[in-house]
């Protein structure tokens, strides 16, 4: 390319917007650009003079359209964006709301099957308690039957 190209960066701080504006209107095709050989945007100079012009246009536009309009169209649009600011204000409050008793719920259940837990762990507690019981009088009664018995020699006579 020639020396009057720049990149999407150095178009951006020209033209005194983001980078990000730059890549937009090349998405766009509104701002014409090309890729290098290694892939790399490059945007000339008159591309970039013209984009310019035409947005500095485009925000002109805006801005006398907005002062063409009569006040109370402009009160209008304003109440409209109050209400919907209430609305939606009043939507997030529920759904805080919501997500509060969901918390609470959650926690009761939790709560609950904690207390499960514990019972089924002191039920086990008492079946372990017993068969180790169990396992000791056996234990007993295989030494009480060993110590009545002879030692013999041969296991067998």
């Amino acid at each position: 390319m020639t020396l009057t190209t720049l990149t999407p960066q150095q178009a951006a701080d020209k033209a005194s917007v983001s980078r990000g504006t730059i890549m937009n209107a090349i998405n766009d095709k509104t701002l014409v650009a090309l890729r290098d050989n290694r892939n790399r945007w490059q945007i000339s100079a008159d591309n970039l003079s013209k984009w310019m012009a035409d947005r500095t246009d485009n925000i002109s536009d805006i801005i006398s359209d907005n002062a063409d309009k009569p006040d109370s169209e402009a009160a209008h649009q304003f109440d409209e964006k109050a209400m919907r600011i209430a609305v939606l204000e009043t939507e997030v409050k529920a759904k805080d709301q919501r997500i509060s008793d969901l918390e609470q719920e959650r926690d009761a259940r939790l709560a609950d099957k904690d207390q499960q837990i514990a019972d089924i762990r002191k039920g086990f507690d008492d079946q372990i308690a017993q068969i180790k019981g169990e396992r000791d009088r056996w234990v007993d009664h295989v030494q009480r039957v060993e110590r009545g018995r002879r030692r013999k020699w041969w296991p067998f006579g």
